[in-house]
């Protein structure tokens, strides 16, 4: 999957937007992990064309977060470049109508949705699961990869190649 500049004329309904955030927006405490992991994150959604609208995981709080139809005005509202999240070669996606089905019934049962979590249960997450039937975050996964390899790398440095070594291990298990 890769992100391709548009602008909102070019979207079609049920595609997967994202707009550029700043982690530490997520939480203040995860500013420390910017410098291992990047300061900037997508925000997801699925595009409702017919309603200028996007269903995103989203709250007042992280802790409230829960699939939402929003405005598309909401969603994109402080930002300036919009994103069309388009899958390569491979990775199947729903048809436009079965997308646009599931993400409805994320807004009408939002009690039977995960609670947010960072890693699995976020933005992207939810608007993969709605687009293709997968649920994961690609962004939350590099992360943690890149997080864990500078970790065992420091350590590594640092003298520590055993403890390194275990860490890994430890990882992998």
């Amino acid at each position: 999957m890769r992100y391709e500049e548009v602008k909102m004329g070019d979207l079609k309904t049920a595609d997967q937007i994202a707009v550029c955030g700043n982690i530490s927006d997520l939480n203040p405490l995860l500013a420390p992990l910017t410098m291992l992991a990047g300061d900037k994150y997508f925000h997801h959604g699925i595009f409702d064309r017919e309603n200028l609208a996007v269903y995103d995981f989203y709250g007042d709080s992280k802790k409230n977060a829960r699939p939402q139809r929003r405005d598309f005005t909401e969603f994109f509202y402080g930002h300036e470049i919009l994103f069309r999240v388009v899958y390569e070669d491979g990775e199947q996606c729903l048809p436009a109508d079965e997308v646009m089905k599931r993400a409805k019934d994320a807004v009408e049962n939002q009690s039977s949705w995960p609670c947010y979590d960072l890693v699995k249960n976020n933005c992207e997450s939810f608007a993969t699961f709605v687009k293709t039937g997968k649920l994961y975050s690609e962004q939350a996964i590099t992360a943690v990869n890149e997080v864990c390899k500078k970790v065992a790398s420091y350590l590594v440095a640092a003298g520590g190649s055993l403890a390194a070594i275990g860490f890994i291990v430890l990882r992998f298990k």
